[in-house]
């Protein structure tokens, strides 16, 4: 890339880096004159200091939304339907839930160990916590933690703080203290759902936000509302901000906002055929992405979301309880999809339930595709790329559907997008490259997130102008290599950076060479994957 930039700004306020020899897309404007990098990051960092969109009020600046900026504050209660990004009309996925629970509220919603919780269950207790942390002070624009295992605790409370207006900010109890109360100090919730109060004030005694232990709340909340409260929500507020490893040595939380996520639900929703029939297992910790899509795929369509006992499962005990749970739809990353296949036999009866598994997070083994679909002839295989940036899921590849695409020399494609993305593959001057040729991987459409919470900097040298998008738009450069490949699948090659995956979690050196700096008999520092 060239060493002049300007800094652009949209409608929205939303700024970002941009090439100073190329032409201004449609829907920008020049914010400064042209300048080295740092210059016009610097610049950025003075007049950019919320990522939250002009579109929307935030709790830190008290700015008021333009008048009739998108059809102006829709109230739960008296608007359900709602304009998300790019012209995709869409509930919110809190109120698609809620619809299930009025359609089928005797039905079960989720099944854990000893607990089945139907629809009409899920939701009433959704709203009394909803409505007590509306009296807290919870609404659009603030976060709230969840510092809870998998369990209908969790479920319970995602949905709460939704229909609350906040955002969640999952909190991975396998975390030291030291991180946590990195992660706290930088997103500032109002407040941490936990399961046990003891166990979280020893983890977050630093970090001087308010603790609410749901086991303590229940006379509380027994005096609260089975409805939901009236929030005035937008789309472009906040709906839940993951933390992901840093390049920098610093993790970074990805803010997505209602639309975004109600936009790109709706379209897993069908491209999963998803129905009321499917029970859907949920593995993935709510600090990984994939959570979103396993939990909240699963309640906006009616079926019944399964979780296993919190923690790590054996790829032997998984097969058991797919087996005698009878479910329908597994998600896994490749690395453990390995380690359970490598146990599998052909037709395997423990795998007979199932008739969706999607693989992700990482690149997938040819050889383990073919397993797979001797080890469960009769199940659909789909191999998922998608950033937490763009919303989870981006593109799908359909194994069975193109076997001849699977070739023991070159990776497993991830397919074509899904129709919330557009994919593009760009050299350096960002113009689309050859079919065959490489070039790095944009994704541009609904499900692009709004940035990296607090870092309005790294924001704008990562959310780009999307000059093949509609004005004003913006796209993701995820800093994954690929190429178009003539059957018109997608093929991911490798990264421009150091990032690595660890079963399916990123991992930069860098954030670990920080870490391992910082002690004071080390000097330097160098991590290298062998």
């Amino acid at each position: 890339m060239g060493n002049a930039f300007v800094v652009v700004v949209n409608d929205h306020g939303q700024h970002a880096l941009w090439q100073a020899e190329l032409d201004l897309p449609a829907g920008w404007r020049r914010q400064s004159a042209v300048g080295p990098r740092r210059a016009c990051l610097d610049a950025i960092a003075d007049a950019w200091q919320d990522i939250a969109p002009a579109s929307v009020q935030t709790a830190a600046s008290g700015k008021r939304k333009p008048a009739g900026s998108m059809r102006g504050e829709a109230t739960q209660g008296e608007q359900r339907r709602h304009q998300v990004p790019h012209g995709h009309d869409a509930r919110f996925v809190h109120e698609l839930v809620a619809e299930q629970a009025s359609r089928r509220p005797g039905s079960a919603a989720v099944i854990a160990a000893g607990t089945r919780l139907t629809y009409r269950e899920l939701d009433q207790s959704a709203n009394r916590l909803a409505h007590h942390l509306k009296d807290m002070g919870a609404g659009p624009e603030t976060l709230i933690g969840v510092y809870l295992e998998r369990g209908v605790e969790a479920i319970s409370s995602l949905l709460a703080i939704m229909k609350a207006g906040s955002g969640y900010l999952p909190l991975d109890p396998s975390l030291p203290p030291t991180r946590l109360a990195q992660i706290c100090s930088e997103a500032r919730p109002m407040a941490i759902l936990a399961g046990r109060a003891g166990r979280a004030e020893k983890k977050f005694s630093e970090a001087g936000t308010k603790l609410l232990a749901i086991g303590e709340l229940t006379a509380d909340l027994a005096c609260q509302p089975t409805t939901a409260p009236e929030v005035s929500l937008h789309p472009d507020n906040m709906c839940y901000a993951i933390y992901t490893s840093g390049s920098t040595g610093h993790p970074k939380a990805v803010a997505v906002s209602h639309g975004s996520l109600a936009c790109v639900i709706s379209e897993i929703s069908r491209e999963y055929r998803i129905s009321a029939r499917d029970r859907v297992v949920q593995l993935a910790s709510l600090a990984f992405d994939t959570s979103v899509e396993q939990v909240l795929v699963t309640l906006a369509c009616g079926a019944t979301l399964m979780l296993p006992p919190p923690g790590t499962i054996a790829p032997t005990d998984l097969l058991s309880y797919l087996e005698h749970q009878r479910v329908t739809v597994v998600d896994l990353t490749p690395a453990y999809w390995h380690q359970l296949l490598a146990i599998t036999e052909p037709d395997d009866e423990r795998l007979r339930s199932v008739r969706l598994m999607i693989t992700g997070g990482d690149m997938a083994d040819t050889a383990d595709c073919r397993v797979a679909m001797r080890a469960a002839p009769r199940a659909r295989l789909l191999n998922a790329y998608g950033l937490t940036e763009t919303t989870i899921t981006s593109t799908l590849f359909d194994v069975g559907a193109e076997p001849e695409a699977i070739q023991p020399t070159i990776p497993v494609p991830v397919g074509r997008p899904i129709r919330h993305a557009r994919i593009m593959v760009l050299d350096d001057k960002l113009e689309p490259v050859p079919t065959g040729a490489a070039g790095e991987i944009y994704v541009g459409g609904c499900g692009v997130a709004r940035g990296y919470l607090r870092r309005p900097t790294l924001t704008a040298e990562l959310f780009l102008p999307d000059r093949r998008g509609v004005p004003g738009s913006r796209m993701y450069r995820t800093g994954d290599l690929g190429r178009w490949r003539e059957d018109g699948n997608l093929e991911v090659t490798g990264r421009v950076d150091r990032q690595l995956k660890v079963r399916g979690f990123r991992v930069e050196p860098g954030e670990i060479e920080s870490v391992l700096a910082g002690h004071p008999d080390i000097g330097q520092v160098a991590v290298v994957a062998t």
